[in-house]
């Protein structure tokens, strides 16, 4: 006879980039608002948070103390990726031992990005920059919503593949909880792409008040 296990819930909570330019975006996507399309999986949320503006400096003012806190690092960044991982399964125990059955995983991620709904009223330059900042902090952004993905992956095959023997269902839902919670706990996934993209300036994720004038004044002469 099988029974249900307790759903368990766990998550991490993720930082986007920095705030400390060197070179302009590389992307200037066409017109409309909608920057991050993530279509790869998973229950997709977004939570974005309004600017107002019509200079660099006001909008990168906005970002600094509008954009999503985090609280370990004790400060703001212009975005923010959550992802959760539920696990769920059925207990086997018509045999000696119990067992997990019909393994099931799901996953949850949420985007906090900035949204800048007065921007028709900017210059074309910075309109111009502003999109290719976004494509770009769009794509950084859901490299930690594929981590998310990963991580869901992960968590399935391991739990689908464990072949430790429990008299005790009881006992064994408690090793398989454990074993999900230590890969969340242990991963360093997160980190090492932060590290690796400096928090997504390597990929253009960041907002420089210099280059956005540059390309105001581009644009205006051309």
């Amino acid at each position: 006879m099988g029974k249900l296990s307790a759903l368990i819930l766990a998550g991490l909570f993720l930082t986007g980039c920095a705030t400390t330019p060197k070179t302009g975006p590389a992307v200037t996507p066409s017109g409309d608002d909608n920057f991050l399309i993530d279509n790869a999986g998973g229950e997709i949320v977004h939570k974005p948070y309004e600017i107002s503006g019509g200079t660099p400096e006001k909008l990168l003012k906005e970002m600094q103390s509008k954009g999503p806190l985090d609280d370990g690092a004790g400060q703001r960044f212009f975005a923010r990726t959550k992802w959760y991982v539920k696990w769920r399964f059925d207990y086997d125990d018509s045999a000696e031992f119990c067992r997990a059955k019909d393994i099931r995983t799901d996953l949850k991620i949420t985007y906090q990005m900035p949204t800048w709904p007065d921007k028709s009223e900017a210059s074309p330059g910075l309109i111009n920059y502003w999109n290719g900042f976004m494509a770009n902090l769009a794509e950084h952004e859901i490299g930690h919503g594929d981590i998310g993905r990963k991580t869901e992956t992960q968590i399935n095959k391991t739990l689908s593949d464990y072949g430790g023997d429990h008299d005790s269902c009881r006992d064994l839902g408690k090793a398989l909880n454990a074993i999900a919670h230590d890969i969340i706990d242990s991963s360093t996934l997160d980190a090492d792409y932060d590290k690796e993209t400096q928090h997504g300036k390597t990929q253009g994720a960041f907002f420089s008040v210099f280059d956005a004038r540059r390309e105001s004044f581009r644009r205006a002469a051309s």
